[in-house]
């Protein structure tokens, strides 16, 4: 039954027509009172059924929504913010734990994060180049009074120097060699996936590099 129906029909049947005085109302028994206010409330329920359920979200689906924005905005920020300059392989280290950690800690259901990195190389300069290439043609005649024809070629790299500094042009970033990752929640193979999948992309590494491992309840 349509909603305009379903009104129509309440309307029918509190209301009698123009046309009929008062007097001649008749006084509805108790048992049709009865029936009009089931009618009332099922009509009530199929209304907020309807027009309920497609609009409004679970707190469940809102709290999932809210902390993959957030694990998400800190990734964003983790890679544009990781080409900096460490002078050894234990502070790059170091800067990419603490980040890991704060990223991961958002992700629904995990907590008590710990993350080791380790480390193959650290960041590498590029250095501008003067390149110079000086091309050698040699003409010989064999004993039968041919020519032969031979080009050498040699080239010069010097690197460029501004005020008595090599001048950079790029870093490359150090080579992550794995990641392990211990926390509470991660039990969950749902949650662990997760885990893999955001360190492998933050990093740009593999998923066999990064190692999960479920954290000791204090009980133990």
């Amino acid at each position: 039954m349509s909603l305009q129906k379903l009104l129509q029909y309440l309307k029918s049947l509190f209301l009698t027509e123009k046309s009929e005085k008062p007097a001649q109302k008749k006084k509805k028994s108790p048992l049709q009172t009865l029936v009009i206010l089931l009618v009332i409330g099922v009509g009530l329920m199929l209304m907020s059924h309807f027009y309920g359920s497609g609009s409004g979200k679970s707190t469940e689906q809102k709290a999932v929504e809210t902390t993959s924005q957030t694990a998400e905005q800190d990734m964003a920020t983790f890679k544009t913010t990781k080409q900096k300059t460490f002078s050894s392989f234990e502070d790059y280290a170091s800067y990419y734990e603490d980040h890991l950690t704060n990223i991961l800690n958002e992700v629904m259901g995990v907590s008590n994060v710990h993350v080791w990195v380790t480390i193959d190389t650290t960041m590498q300069n590029v250095y501008g180049e003067n390149t110079d290439t000086q091309t050698n043609q040699t003409n010989e005649e064999d004993k039968d009074g041919g020519t032969r024809v031979s080009n050498e070629k040699s080239s010069k790299h010097d690197v460029v120097i501004i005020d008595g500094k090599p001048l950079v042009v790029t870093q490359k970033s150090p080579v992550v060699k794995g990641v392990w990752v211990v926390a509470y929640g991660v039990d969950n193979p749902t949650v662990k996936s997760w885990i893999v999948d955001a360190v492998s992309s933050v990093l740009s590494i593999p998923s066999y590099k990064v190692s999960v491992t479920q954290a000791k309840s204090k009980e133990e």
